[in-house]
């Protein structure tokens, strides 16, 4: 049996290891428990006493404390902080370690009641860190999206979801004249009038088209403000989306005031060139039809051919200057349309008729469909009649030998539609969106076909828009074109 002095010793020793628990869990006690931070108790010596938070025990395992000394994990220039953490017996600022691939945040705080010791508090930031710096980047490029804008070349306008001006730049400003204070948080509507460029028709819906989620191409429009005064602009508009719901949308424009007075100043050029040209050149007609009749004296062979080569250069010079003339009138809106009730079968088979010297001479058939019945439009007669020989002179000029031309009519309650296809060059898809600009040809077709002006199909969209018509067309390289033209039946109210 133990002697009465070894149970004495027993007894002490189970009292200190008992007032040791109870020491350790008054210190635990001390940790912050619904702080989700690792927790490290240590002494003066960098010796690690023991740890709180069993979530950070991976923290703890990847900062590889093996020797159970502080200064296994952190260079020793950080026991100035420790020492002066002793030394004051305050809680320090945090401050950065960078530990592989993990930024960490420490920060030192005296144990009180147990002087020479350290509570050390090390959290993981590295995914807060992270989410800062793409803040940041976020932030820069807002930065520079927001310089772009306020510098852009040209004007701005930001809507939102109900037509209201929210945002807009300087240049804006600039070209309308106007007052931001006096703008911002107002309905456009209320500020400003657009119009199409002819200052016919008022575009009511535009501004709610862009924020109903519908795009606008360029277009020529006069704007006009509360004091009346009118802008001539060059006009885009674009939806703002986000997750499929309508945010408004934002109105990009230019002025065009300087570029509509050059074309102004050409366009009055081009008339007055025209009109000096058409008597020197309308005399020489005369003269070449006087000598091909051989009323001044018999001709032989040769100079038969050399005149009519002449006379044929100096009909096209003349096609050319009545199309100047043509574009001349459009332009200054000279042309009004006179509608008359009209059979378009009529007018379409004379300008079949036109063309077959050069169907035959190609070797070329036209197939016809729809064209035996009678499709009344009101519509003027001779800007009827200009549309579709432009239209079937180029099929048959740009078709190949022996090829063949379609032309198919068709009707609806409203309109007449009428496609005409051949299977000439096609047109290149690059190039296609410049198709019915003035004096525009087709790489692949000047190669072909070096004589022409460009004005044809400029001419022909131009005269239906008087008409309120419509044309477009489906083209393939090297295969052919499709042109649809669509005539309204009545005349427009």
């Amino acid at each position: 049996m133990p002697s009465k002095q070894q149970k004495i010793r027993d007894s002490k020793k189970i009292l200190e290891e008992k007032k040791k628990l109870q020491e350790e869990v008054l210190i635990l006690s001390q940790y912050p428990k619904a702080n989700p931070d690792l927790v490290l108790r240590m002494n003066k010596k960098g010796k690690i006493l023991d740890s709180h938070n069993f979530y950070k025990k991976k923290l703890l395992k990847e900062l590889q404390v093996t020797s159970k000394n502080i200064y296994s994990i952190f260079p020793k220039n950080y026991k100035s902080e420790i020492n002066k953490t002793l030394k004051n017996n305050k809680q320090t600022n945090d401050f950065e370690y960078t530990f592989k691939d993990k930024i960490l945040e420490i920060q030192y705080s005296p144990f009180n009641d147990r002087p020479g010791e350290v509570f050390i508090r090390i959290k993981d930031s590295t995914e807060r860190k992270k989410l800062e710096n793409k803040l940041i980047q976020v932030d820069d490029k807002k930065e520079r999206l927001n310089f772009i804008l306020k510098n852009l070349g040209e004007g701005f306008f930001i809507l939102d979801k109900d037509g209201k001006i929210i945002d807009t730049n300087k240049i804006a400003l600039q070209i309308l004249n106007a007052d931001r204070a006096k703008i911002i948080n107002k309905q456009f509507d209320n500020i400003f009038k657009i119009f199409d460029e002819k200052y016919k028709e008022e575009k009511k819906n535009l501004i709610q088209n862009v924020i109903s989620n519908k795009s606008i191409k360029k277009t020529k429009l006069i704007l006009i403000n509360r004091d009346n005064n009118q802008f001539n602009i060059s006009l885009c508009g674009f939806p703002i989306n986000k997750n499929g719901i309508n945010q408004g949308g934002v109105l990009v424009f230019h002025d065009i005031s300087l570029e509509d007075e050059i074309d102004k100043i050409k366009t009055e050029f081009v008339s007055i060139a025209s009109h000096q040209l058409r008597t020197p050149l309308a005399s020489i007609k005369w003269t070449l039809e006087l000598l091909l009749a051989e009323n001044k004296g018999l001709l032989n062979n040769r100079q038969k051919q050399l005149i009519s080569r002449i006379k044929e250069s100096n009909e096209n010079m003349i096609s050319l200057v009545n199309n100047l003339l043509k574009v001349s009138r459009i332009e200054y809106g000279k042309i009004t349309p006179k509608k008359l009730n009209l059979n378009l079968s009529e007018i379409i088979n004379k300008n079949i008729e036109e063309i077959k010297p050069s169907l035959q001479r190609k070797q070329q058939k036209i197939k016809t469909q729809g064209l035996n019945e009678k499709h009344e439009i009101n519509s003027d007669p001779q800007l009827v009649y200009q549309i579709f020989q432009n239209l079937l002179s180029n099929a048959s000029k740009y078709s190949r030998v022996k090829g063949d031309i379609k032309l198919k009519v068709k009707k609806d309650k409203q309109s007449t539609l009428l496609e005409i296809t051949d299977n000439g060059f096609g047109i290149p898809k690059n190039q296609q969106h410049r198709l019915f600009q003035k004096f525009f040809r087709a790489d692949n077709v000047i190669l072909k076909e070096t004589e022409g002006t460009g004005l044809g199909l400029y001419l022909v969209k131009s005269f239906l828009e008087l008409l309120d018509g419509e044309i477009w067309f489906d083209s393939k390289y090297n295969k052919g074109t499709t042109f649809y033209v669509k005539l309204p039946k009545n005349e427009k109210k």
